[in-house]
């Protein structure tokens, strides 16, 4: 019974244990386990996960994301005003205005 809890235990943490131990712990240090237990849902692989794991106030990650999507959006922006000068440019500029080639370069 004891061979069944252990391996019930190992399917549910299986990619903790496959993992290794944390660096600068001990093999059998019991508190490695226990510590990734502890932080298994704190993600450090964007901005956001990243602000929230060290800053544990709310408004910190509101203004990350604020800056976040709002640098997505003038991103998206530029990238359609220079679609839009390039549709101008292939039909020819004095022929169409910009805002209409926006309108086709956004259907791109």
């Amino acid at each position: 019974s004891t061979m069944l809890a252990a391996e019930a235990h190992k399917e549910s943490y299986g990619s903790l244990l496959q993992s290794g131990p944390p660096v600068g712990t001990d093999e059998g240090d019991g508190n490695a386990l226990q510590q990734q237990l502890l932080h298994h849902d704190t993600a450090t692989f964007d901005f956001i996960g990243m602000t929230s794991a060290l800053f544990h106030d709310n408004s910190a990650t509101q203004w990350v994301m604020l800056l976040f999507y709002g640098n997505i959006f003038l991103v998206m922006g530029d990238y359609i005003l220079v679609m839009s000068h390039s549709v101008a440019a292939m039909i020819g500029e004095d022929r169409i205005c910009i805002p209409t080639a926006g309108l086709i370069a956004s259907t791109l």
